[in-house]
């Protein structure tokens, strides 16, 4: 077959909207990955997606521009299979480290050019979740750069005296893009479980660019699994996506850890884990940002170097620790900004219309080791919530890790908008994380060092104090330049 580009068409797809095209789009990308072809979708067509548990492997730049693609989710046969597999030509290997230090800057392996590297303690547990989904927790892990001279270009958050499980595979595949589309879910119907689907595009290899796609969702009824993301990028390097519009999914409620209690199930549109190097550009979605009725749109866990720039969506957030991120230009809805982790964590001409501006998360013990920096955002609180800054720690759980604030909180430029002229008491820049506080418990929690204020004001000029309970940052040094 002698031909310039592959077209799903050229396989045996009909782009009809009724019958199931999943095996010609297989076979399609198959062919253009052997021979170095680009794939090109038919404009005006409508390619089904039925419940085959199969998957199409791409390689190289895929245009969907002006195509259509819906995907049928009621009957799966394994919710587990995504639909597109964004995969490597470099294959994994195991270099040969039995220990790593948090500050190492260097390492001694064989390999070329530049490698991303997963190590694991299993040793070692941490983010030990505490609330409605308690659970043991998980082994420690770190992904980073490592250059071809063996220098460490990416901040290691834990100390592994002992390395349990450890693989490396290139960060320097070669570029592809991933361009338009309309992508429709048909959801699921699945019992309100953790049976998580993963129907989407998987993105398993370094620099891509994902840009101009649509994806919808559909079908939501009464009861539903969650999604793991439409868009799942898990364990590479140098991820960009950029101008596309997402939705967040309909949120589902099921038995909590606790008996008798229920909880909302998270389900995310775009997912990242284990990434080094993320941009998220130009990202909107379909439906209203303080729409309460829909989960958030973006989920992190390991996660470093995150820059997420001209957005407007319902949700950042940062489970397992977000190392060195920057929000800039965007608009955060409902369900704000939520993070734990590590390093600089950066909020720039920002508008959150939350609960809070930003909100470290309890359940993972409100922990970030590092500084966090606001400049000129404005925060609308909803309802009669009064904390700039979020979080809970009693002090009495163990998260695998000692939980502290950020050392360093330096605010230059927060407008407070207050909607609730009715509001009784002032706002606080802290919280009251631990209302039965007393000295010597096991697991104490730690408050921030030094906070620098600057330019903050509340627009109905309520006041604006550092917290409720004073005793709890008695160590605690304001600045105001």
């Amino acid at each position: 077959m002698d031909i310039k580009y592959a077209q799903y068409e050229d396989f045996g797809a009909l782009g009809d909207g009724i019958h199931d095209d999943l095996e010609a789009i297989v076979a399609c990308h198959a062919y253009a990955n052997e021979h170095g072809l680009d794939v090109r979708a038919k404009e005006g067509a409508t390619y089904y997606i039925g419940p085959k548990a199969m998957a199409a492997t791409v390689r190289t730049n895929t245009c969907w521009r002006g195509a259509k693609f819906l995907i049928d989710d009621t009957a799966v046969e394994n919710r587990n299979f995504s639909v597109f597999v964004i995969a490597s030509d470099n294959e994994r290997f195991t270099p040969e480290i039995t220990s790593l230090a948090h500050d190492q800057k260097k390492i001694d392996f064989p390999h070329t050019g530049r490698v991303l590297v997963r190590v694991f303690n299993d040793e070692l547990r941490i983010y030990r979740r505490k609330g409605l989904n308690q659970d043991n927790g998980q082994a420690a892990s770190d992904s980073f750069i490592v250059d071809e001279d063996g220098s460490i270009l990416t901040d290691i958050n834990w100390d592994y005296p002992t390395v349990s499980r450890v693989y490396a595979k290139s960060a320097d595949d070669e570029p592809i893009t991933l361009e338009g589309g309309e992508f429709t879910t048909v959801a699921n119907a699945a019992p309100c479980l953790y049976t998580y689907y993963k129907r989407g595009i998987e993105v398993l290899r370094s620099n891509v660019t994902i840009k101009g796609l649509t994806h919808l969702v559909t079908g939501e009824g009464e009861c539903g699994a969650p999604y793991a993301g439409f868009i799942l990028v898990g364990e590479c390097a140098d991820f960009t996506i950029e101008d596309c519009v997402l939705t967040p999914h309909k949120t589902y409620q099921t038995q909590s850890t606790q008996p008798g209690k229920t909880v909302s199930m998270g389900t995310y549109d775009f997912s990242l884990s284990g990434t080094v190097g993320v941009t998220m550009r130009g990202i909107t979605q379909t439906v209203d940002i303080t729409d309460t009725s829909r989960w958030g749109l973006v989920g992190t866990n390991y996660s470093k170097n995150v820059l997420i720039e001209n957005c407007v969506m319902s949700r950042y957030d940062a489970h397992c620790g977000v190392t060195n991120a920057l929000i800039r230009n965007c608009t955060l809805g409902h369900q704000g900004c939520n993070v734990i982790g590590f390093g600089s964590f950066t909020i720039e001409n920002t508008t959150v219309k939350s609960y809070s501006f930003i909100n470290l998360r309890d359940d993972y013990g409100s922990f970030f080791k590092g500084k966090l920096t606001v400049r000129n955002c404005t925060w609308e609180p909803i309802g009669a919530h009064s904390f700039v800054f979020n979080g809970l720690n009693t002090g009495d759980h163990d998260f695998g890790y000692e939980c502290a604030m950020p050392y360093e909180v330096t605010v230059d430029g927060l407008t407070i908008v207050d909607g609730a002229p009715d509001r009784n008491g002032k706002f606080y820049l802290f919280p009251t994380y631990d209302r039965d506080f007393e000295e010597g418990k096991p697991f104490a929690y730690k408050v921030t060092e030094t906070v620098s204020l600057r330019n903050v004001s509340v627009d109905t000029g309520r006041e604006l104090e550092l917290t409720e309970k004073t005793e709890l940052y008695l160590d605690t040094q304001i600045v105001c330049p």
